[in-house]
């Protein structure tokens, strides 16, 4: 007899589950004017530790805001932040270069800001490259789900680099002064930063950034999913950035 209870009563919850589910797992696009976007850490850009979570959230919330939409805002490693928006867990991921291999499966907005990745290295090690050959027996850092360029993507096979790839700049900065890399590839707008946050104030005295920029500048995009909404976000997003070009409190945040 309870054994039957108890199987009634499961049927009626998953019933009540079944029922229920469209109201608890509404798809996004059901919410048309909610954007789900991911980022990580990146000072002084975006951090939780800065008001509105930085200028260029703050930025973000005013391009869109212009038509009524809020950004609904997740963190997590930038590597999984493109995976989740490629796969249509999250809509939109900001900071992103173009490149053809992300083409194949995520959208693009037009360009907000620019910058370029540039070598750090330990005051003392006296570092110096002209060209990628220079690069060879030394132990280079890099980001996961990074993209500093073409040149040093096939740098990295043509001359053999030795790559040693973490999931956060903190971590590169930090394998730095504990010397288990001699080189890492980083913003040259946010490293100095991110050094600050992620060492103490006698390791940062150490940090140098070298003036050769890796690549070409690298233009900043929101990435989209690449579905029916994600092209409808596009054009959102483009719209509010044209109308926030004018609008000195944005152009001063994040260009």
């Amino acid at each position: 007899m309870l054994k039957k209870i108890f199987f009634k009563g499961l049927f009626s919850l998953a019933l009540m589950v079944f029922i229920s589910y469209p109201v608890f797992a509404q798809s996004p696009i059901e919410r048309p004017n909610t954007i789900s976007m991911c980022v990580d850490e990146w000072p002084p850009k975006i951090s939780k530790d800065l008001p509105g979570d930085g200028p260029q959230i703050i930025a973000m919330r005013e391009i869109l805001g212009q038509l009524n939409i809020e950004i609904e805002l997740h963190w997590a490693p930038w590597k999984r932040c493109l995976e989740n928006v490629k796969r249509g867990i999250w809509d939109a991921s900001p900071g992103w270069s173009f490149t053809e291999e992300r083409n194949k499966y995520l959208q693009f907005s037009e360009a907000y800001s620019s910058s370029y990745h540039a070598f750090f290295y330990l005051q003392g090690s006296k570092f110096e490259w002209k060209d990628f050959q220079d690069l060879r027996g030394l132990r280079i850092g890099t980001t996961a789900g990074y993209s500093y360029g073409s040149d040093f993507s096939n740098a990295i096979d043509r001359q053999k680099l030795d790559i040693h790839e973490v999931t956060s700049d903190a971590d590169n900065f930090e394998k730095l002064v504990l010397g288990r890399v001699d080189i890492i590839a980083v913003n040259i707008s946010t490293g100095f930063a991110i050094a600050e946050k992620a060492l103490t104030p006698v390791q940062f005295k150490e940090i140098q950034a070298h003036e050769r920029p890796i690549g070409k500048t690298k233009h900043s995009h929101v990435v989209f999913t690449k579905n029916d909404r994600g092209k409808e976000l596009v054009k959102a997003f483009n719209k509010g950035l044209v109308i926030s070009q004018k609008t000195p409190s944005v152009h001063t945040s994040i260009f």
